[in-house]
């Protein structure tokens, strides 16, 4: 049986360090608001937020693409920096509202989908596609052999973030 991030009898995550990979089971979440009061079940919605960043650095060029679910809103953009020739590219919208998931997955594979103004964005846990009117982007990772960092830690009083760095 896969490990839960959120504890589903309580409603908290599992802070520290996590050796495995997680279900991110976030509608067993329990929001509470500045005063410690639960919050009711809508701002799931309106309050967690989802990021996913793909940065590379080669010897010519420098390259990022990136999905941020808001709720409320989303956002996708993607650049290349040529290093030879000085130029950058870049290409990026923003989708309101958006109340619909833009990300979706586990702390193992991670997929993500955004459409906004002939912007085209979609991740596949090692596969990301990028295209907009003027150029596109198209990268296969090949992760290294070693486990990702996975950490849930305490943000604020009542907040909590959880994230996954692969080399």
């Amino acid at each position: 049986m896969k490990k839960k991030l959120i504890n589903p009898k309580n409603g908290l995550p599992n802070f520290g360090l996590i050796d495995e990979p997680v279900e991110l089971n976030i509608k067993n979440a329990v929001l509470k608001s500045k005063l410690g009061r639960k919050k009711p079940s809508f701002f799931k919605k309106t309050d967690l937020r989802q990021f996913i960043f793909t940065g590379l650095s080669l010897n010519n060029f420098i390259a990022g693409v990136a999905l941020a679910d808001i709720s409320y809103a989303s956002k996708g953009f993607f650049y290349i920096y040529d290093i030879e020739n000085k130029k950058m590219y870049e290409a990026g919208s923003l989708a309101v509202p958006c109340f619909k998931k833009t990300i979706d997955g586990s702390s193992k594979n991670t997929s993500g989908q955004f459409r906004s103004k002939g912007i085209i964005i979609k991740f596949d846990n090692e596969f990301i596609k990028a295209l907009s009117p003027d150029f596109e982007v198209e990268i296969k990772l090949q992760t290294g052999k070693t486990d990702p960092l996975r950490i849930c830690t305490k943000t604020s009083y009542n907040g909590w973030f959880f994230t996954k760095k692969q080399s």
